[in-house]
């Protein structure tokens, strides 16, 4: 399998087009009788963790069919190595970059550059925690729900990769 997926930007550009391509050729590669096993190179620092669970689940659908073989380049950090746990086998250089497993959000506080743009906004609860937008400081229970996303996001990350067999290889 061999695939290339170029970023794009703009309103068309979704943060996981490259998991749906990738997912899409996983599948493809793991339904065809002519190909006996799946080496997919990962070049990746990282991104999104929708992402990196999209194209893991597609390696756990593949591996049903036929082996598949993660080919690690210079980089496979964070998300590439999330994507690499749900190999059969792992192939790395000595000098490849890999590991960091961690979640990150940044939720920007857009409040005085939206009064200082003569921007006017009107709020709308919904929900059990109404105003979760851009532009006020989250408040407690705000912050506790964010909080316990990101440990949930944290634990499948480590799970994923505990479960998926990469060690440090025996000296």
């Amino acid at each position: 399998m061999w695939g290339h997926h170029q970023r794009r930007s703009g309103a068309a550009c979704r943060r996981d087009d490259g998991a749906d391509s990738v997912s899409h050729a996983l599948k493809d590669a793991g339904d065809d009788d002519d190909i006996r096993a799946i080496l997919f190179r990962v070049d990746s620092p990282g991104g999104s963790a929708l992402a990196s669970d999209l194209v893991w689940r597609a390696t756990q659908q593949a591996r049903k069919q036929k082996p598949v073989i993660v080919s690690m380049s210079d980089v496979a950090g964070s998300g590439g190595y999330y994507i690499a746990a749900g190999a059969n086998r792992i192939l790395a250089q000595p000098a490849t970059m890999t590991g960091s497993i961690g979640v990150v959000f940044a939720r920007p506080n857009v409040k005085n550059m939206l009064a200082r743009l003569g921007s006017r906004r009107s709020r709308s609860a919904a929900g059990s925690l109404p105003g979760w937008t851009i532009s006020p400081p989250l408040e407690r229970r705000g912050r506790e729900k964010l909080r316990a996303e990101m440990n949930h996001v944290y634990a499948v990350f480590v799970d994923r990769v505990a479960t998926g067999g990469i060690s440090a290889p025996s000296a």
